[in-house]
């Protein structure tokens, strides 16, 4: 089982290739490169606010933002050849918890339509669709968990 600890800047370079690698098979779906594939990562990395799944190697990420008064997990990647281990469910599981420790009462996020394993994955994980439009580009599906 993957450990789950904070990211440092040093984990920077990997990160950012689970994030392609996780992301890559989506670009064909929806036209053109998901946005966590380009997103800037040192910013959240250096206010605490990823956590990685490390076995030998860094296999998992969570990205969570604060906007405002709410706390969005902004990206949930897994190495594909990781995914179904049950990794991203306790990367979830650990932003809840970091969501919880910092004040929220509920953790949000959107994802693409276009990702459609999504769309049934975060409700098992107890999530609720809340709407969808579009934004930047994309259509994307919002969802919000009670914590």
């Amino acid at each position: 089982m993957a450990r789950l600890r904070s990211a440092r800047i040093k984990d920077l370079d990997r990160l950012e290739e689970v994030v392609r690698a996780a992301f890559a098979p989506y670009t064909e779906i929806i036209g053109k490169r998901p946005a966590p594939m380009d997103a800037e990562y040192a910013t959240a990395i250096r206010a605490g606010r990823v956590i990685l799944a490390e076995k030998a190697e860094i296999t998992g990420v969570a990205v969570l933002e604060i906007r405002g008064r709410e706390i969005w997990l902004d990206t949930l990647a897994v190495l594909p050849g990781v995914q179904g281990s049950g990794t991203g469910t306790r990367l979830v599981a650990a932003a809840e918890d970091w969501a919880r420790q910092n004040g929220a009462r509920e953790l949000k996020l959107y994802t693409n339509a276009a990702m459609t394993r999504n769309l049934t994955y975060y409700p098992r994980l107890g999530f609720e669709e809340t709407h969808r439009a579009k934004m930047d580009g994309f259509d994307r599906v919002f969802f919000t968990k009670k914590l």
